[in-house]
């Protein structure tokens, strides 16, 4: 059993899903397992993730949407904790890290959520909790 299972829902994301996958392969945080739930893709997104057969759990169902891909993760995970990454969306390499920490440190914690980081085509970052008021 692992501490984290990432889930990465995806449909038709063949030129995105790498890079997610590539920056959950990065973390400085090591025990975790991953699963990607293809939604039914109609691309090259099992194309795409071949290269990963050794490194990630693969999935495939027809395409229900993003909420029963992740709850199809759900019932494969065999982590403590579940962290969802949408396959067009990367992480900063100390994330999974940096959520353990907190964890560990509150150990009443069951959930956690973070901020984002939005960016635009032409580069400006905006914090998605500002833009929605939350901060």
């Amino acid at each position: 059993m692992h501490k984290i299972t990432v889930i990465i829902p995806t449909f038709n994301r063949e030129r995105y899903v790498q890079r997610a996958i590539e920056s959950a392969l990065n973390q400085s945080f090591r025990d975790y397992e991953i699963v990607v739930v293809d939604d039914g893709s109609t691309d090259n997104t099992r194309s795409a993730l071949r290269r990963y057969d050794d490194k990630i759990h693969y999935a495939c169902q027809v395409n229900r949407g993003a909420s029963a891909a992740r709850n199809r993760g759900i019932q494969v995970a065999s982590g403590e904790w579940l962290a969802f990454l949408d396959s067009d969306d990367e992480w900063d390499p100390s994330y999974l890290a940096r959520q353990m920490e907190q964890a560990d440190n509150n150990p009443t914690v069951c959930m956690q959520s973070t901020d984002a980081w939005i960016v635009e085509l032409d580069g400006d970052k905006h914090s998605y909790f500002s833009l929605n008021g939350s901060l």
